[in-house]
């Protein structure tokens, strides 16, 4: 059976790679909410420089966003945020050249008066874990809550949970009856580790590898055997590196005439693009939404990912969602649906993103999902789960105006209806925020097309 270039290119580059030390994300202040105009500092504390760890984040505006592209100062591989604003709110990783991940932070910033500081990272079973329930300046008298119900009141304003355990894992949040409430932190228990290190034995003077088990009670080899083992590991990294130029030749050497090819691949543009329905930035808990990519390229492998609170790129079937060809169904919405939505393929080309808001409250805005053309009108409704009322609209914070139908209608819309909008019926509530894009003139993300390449 013939193998193509590309099969043997791959075969070839996967040999060549070594492992990578995994990189693992922190943030300074360790904390899963802040305040807005506070400084943050992200770090892949492996900085491996044939890695070459980058910081990324994924927000209600970007996807894969990397850091220095419009947010974020690198330094080295740190990645500092001057002045955070609620628009930094997001899942923050590492990511290296080749597309290993470590894990992931989300990071909630508000701009109201209170936070709940709880752990960013995950916490291991049978540790404490200390919540605490800030305004700005102090601690208050705070209720304490869990995926929704009342778990303590505590006059300090923090409340310990002992030997944490798996039931422990849920959405927190904290009330100040002064002040208000703190935002909801998903908070992931994780088990304890076991270790490999017999009873009684004597740890090596050196630190083991973590892929490997612990070989302490092993005599260490001769220095001499590392002298032949290393030159033929040079050695055996040498040809595969001659074997890999020679494939590369040969591919460009074949291209056939009047093809337009890059390293003697074949080229072929296949750009997806990610609907919802019903076509609504907001929905009400328990709703049906299918997303579904525009291109179901059967080679191109599109499938439906998504960044929450609880996970990064999970795929469609795993843990969320129900594949159905190139579109996925959710039958029964929660809150932790909520989060950024995009089709990717397996090469990691990535079609447009969509921001979600699954609210468990009585009021939502109904907004545009995909970005606006300028020029257009806009409406914006403000509804209930059964009508609609009067309601005020909001951008940016700002009242814009009231309305007695419960809708309002922005005319031929510019760049400068760019905004954070949401809005408040007197009688129900307010609705979760909704950011809505405006767009120029319709061009293709060169960036967001996909490759197919093929050296016959």
């Amino acid at each position: 059976m013939e193998e193509t270039c590309l099969q043997q290119l791959l075969l070839l580059t996967s040999l060549l790679c070594c492992t990578t030390n995994q990189a693992h994300l922190t943030v300074s202040p360790s904390s899963s909410q802040m305040f807005q105009n506070k400084f943050v500092s992200l770090s892949c504390e492996e900085d491996d420089s044939s890695a070459g760890w980058t910081l990324r984040r994924n927000t209600t505006r970007q996807t894969r966003a990397e850091c220095g592209d419009k947010w974020g100062k690198p330094a080295g591989s740190m990645c500092n945020l001057s002045l955070i604003t609620t628009m930094d709110s997001g899942v923050y990783w590492c990511e290296s050249r080749e597309g290993s991940t470590s894990n992931s932070i989300n990071i909630t910033v508000t701009d109201g008066s209170v936070i709940l500081q709880s752990p960013v990272l995950p916490v291991m079973e049978g540790d404490d874990v200390t919540l605490h329930c800030k305004t700005k300046t102090s601690n208050l008298p705070a209720d304490f809550y869990k995926d929704g119900s009342l778990i303590g009141t505590e006059p300090a304003g923090h409340m310990t949970i002992h030997n944490v355990s798996k039931s422990n894992e849920g959405l927190y949040k904290c009330n100040s009856s002064s002040h208000g409430e703190s935002p909801p932190s998903w908070i992931t228990v994780t088990d304890k580790p076991t270790t490999t290190t017999p009873p009684h034995s004597t740890l090596p003077s050196h630190p083991t590898s973590p892929h490997h088990p612990d070989v302490s009670s092993s005599p260490s080899p001769p220095p001499f055997v590392l002298l032949y083992i290393l030159p033929v590991c040079g050695l055996v990294l040498l040809v595969l590196l001659v074997l890999l130029v020679l494939l590369v030749r040969r591919c460009v050497r074949r291209k056939p005439p009047g093809q337009t090819q890059i390293l003697g691949y074949q080229i072929q543009h296949v750009t997806p693009s990610l609907t919802v329905s019903p076509s609504n930035s907001q929905m009400f808990k328990g709703q049906f939404v299918s997303l579904s990519c525009g291109e179901d390229d059967s080679s191109a492998g599109w499938t439906l990912r998504r960044n929450t609170t609880r996970d990064t790129r999970a795929e469609c079937g795993a843990d969320w969602g129900e594949p159905a060809g190139s579109s996925c169904n959710i039958s029964s919405t929660h809150t932790l649906d909520s989060g950024v939505y995009w089709c990717e393929s397996r090469e990691g080309a990535t079609s447009n993103s969509i921001n979600i808001t699954v609210t468990g409250g009585s009021v939502i805005l109904q907004s545009p999902v995909l970005p606006v053309m300028e020029g257009d009108d806009v409406t914006l409704h403000c509804k209930t789960k059964n009508s609609t009322f009067p309601a005020g609209f909001y951008k940016d914070g700002s009242l814009i105006r009231s309305e007695p139908a419960g809708h309002m209608t922005i005319h031929h819309v510019s760049k400068s209806d760019e905004g954070l909008y949401k809005c408040h019926i007197s009688s129900h509530g307010e609705s979760p925020p909704s950011w809505i894009t405006v767009t120029g003139e319709e061009v293709k993300d060169i960036f967001n097309t996909y490759y197919v390449c093929m050296c016959r």
